[in-house]
């Protein structure tokens, strides 16, 4: 239709830009790895999971490996008894991006946490 042409000419790529403010993100990618708590750890199968405490009163969560989870863009890589291992892509002061690795284990809250 000729209004998408008409819309398309006049929106430069940086106008076209979405803005996403954090209450529309998924759950489980709108806080840092460390705000999440791993509540138990299911193993006993081929498909190891685990159960998160959201943040905020954000209830609970099942999620598995290579699940997204955290504000920057990290991936769950491992499940194992005694917590989970996430690998976030930061960028670095040279403009490349860094691994960065993070352990949670099971049961431990945030200090103030009354989960």
């Amino acid at each position: 239709p000729s209004y998408v042409k008409e819309e398309a000419a006049q929106t430069s790529i940086g106008e076209a830009k979405v803005s996403l403010n954090s209450e529309e993100l998924p759950p489980l990618e709108r806080y840092p790895v460390e705000a999440y708590t791993v509540k138990m750890v299911l193993v006993g199968d081929r498909y190891p999971r685990a159960l998160l405490q959201v943040p905020n009163k954000g209830g609970r969560v099942i999620v598995e490996e290579k699940m997204r989870l955290g504000d920057k863009n990290g991936i769950i890589e491992k499940i194992d008894r005694n917590g989970l291992t996430v690998t976030e892509k930061i960028r670095n002061n040279f403009g490349s991006y860094d691994d960065v690795v993070q352990r949670l284990p099971v049961g431990v809250a945030k200090a103030g946490e009354g989960n």
